[in-house]
């Protein structure tokens, strides 16, 4: 019997298995859309109780007691980030830690879910601060207020806040403007991309 990789049968292609390393890939990418799968299923549930939230306030005129929201927010680089939002595509680095670049313009743009009973703090893991280096302040606006971001160099962070406590369920959004772009290929460099900062994850936390 013939060997399947000597087959040449007119019409049909013959389909090899993919080496080792495309399977590794294939199985990077298909974990990648599991979590990313599993994260927009958590803000579906989240919307759904909102919804009923809504829905049973307007039925009774009753008062709001408990939010059905997660008293924390945390926004991973590896995790699902929509298109449009001020970030390029997911990278790793040496040591394996996921991150983003934020481009081509200089606000990135995020919106979370979070329950604001209580004050909360921003806190943005930076991987790099690109062209503009520590040295120049990231504008960080929250709600459409700005708000001085601190330097904490041993966590290589910028944290803001607190911000206030909100007695209504609405979205915090959240937008980072990077002082200063550049792109690789003025230090000679093939990537042409317009980048900012590079971002491993981003959350808010009790202040």
């Amino acid at each position: 019997m013939e060997d399947v990789d000597s087959l040449h049968i007119t019409g049909w292609p013959v389909t090899k298995a993919p080496s080792r390393k495309g399977q590794d890939e294939l199985a990077f990418r298909l974990a990648t859309l599991e979590r990313e799968v599993a994260r927009l299923q958590s803000h579906v549930a989240t919307l759904m109780d909102l919804e009923r939230l809504r829905d049973g306030i307007v039925a009774q005129g009753g008062e709001v007691t408990d939010s059905p929201l997660s008293p924390v927010a945390l926004l991973q680089a590896s995790e699902f980030i929509e298109a449009g939002s001020g970030f390029h595509f997911l990278e790793y680095g040496e040591d394996g830690t996921p991150y983003r670049w934020t481009g081509p313009e200089p606000e990135a743009r995020l919106v979370f879910w979070v329950n604001r009973s209580r004050p909360l703090r921003l806190q943005v893991r930076v991987r790099s601060f690109g062209a503009g280096g520590p040295e120049r302040p990231v504008v960080v606006t929250i709600d459409g207020q700005p708000y001085p971001a601190r330097l904490v160099p041993q966590a290589s962070a910028l944290v803001a806040g607190p911000l206030p406590v909100l007695d209504v369920i609405r979205p915090t959004e959240v937008v980072l403007r990077s002082p200063v772009m550049f792109s690789p290929t003025q230090n000679g460099e093939s990537d042409e991309r317009i980048l900012g900062m590079a971002i491993s994850h981003i959350e808010l936390v009790p202040a």
